[in-house]
């Protein structure tokens, strides 16, 4: 069996093995170029998502950095809410005070609130009735 097509066989077998070389090396350059560039284009992919990455990191830092300017914003409302509940506890305290030292008492009682509530169901009843 002949592996050789029909023209080479009257060409020397030397030839034929240095042609098929010279095929292979080219091939060969021709793959090399080709992984060449598709290595080229994936280090290029790389570098535009690492400055999308970048990016993204500094959207990231800026939102990070406008929600502390929220939470001092809203700190500085819960302490001035604080404040003002602070105020009107003083000002509660002081009222309850004042109106001890007058012998009365800022809350009604129970037992006056049952007494006002009998005494105007009593009121409601005879002008019903």
């Amino acid at each position: 069996m002949n592996i050789l097509p029909e023209k080479c066989i009257k060409i020397s077998p030397g030839l034929v093995d240095a042609r098929r070389k010279v095929i292979k090396e080219s091939l060969k350059d021709g793959l090399r170029a080709w992984v060449e560039t598709r290595g080229l284009k994936a280090q290029q992919r790389r570098a535009l998502e690492l400055d999308d990455t970048e990016r993204k990191t500094v959207k990231a830092l800026l939102a990070e950095e406008l929600e502390t300017q929220a939470d001092a914003i809203s700190m500085e409302k819960k302490r001035a809410q604080a404040r003002w509940g602070q105020a009107l506890e003083k000002q509660r305290l002081r009222d309850q005070r004042r109106a001890f030292s007058q012998g009365t008492c800022t809350h009604p009682t129970r037992a006056h609130v049952s007494g006002l509530k009998r005494f105007w169901e009593g009121v409601i009843r005879a002008t019903s009735a």
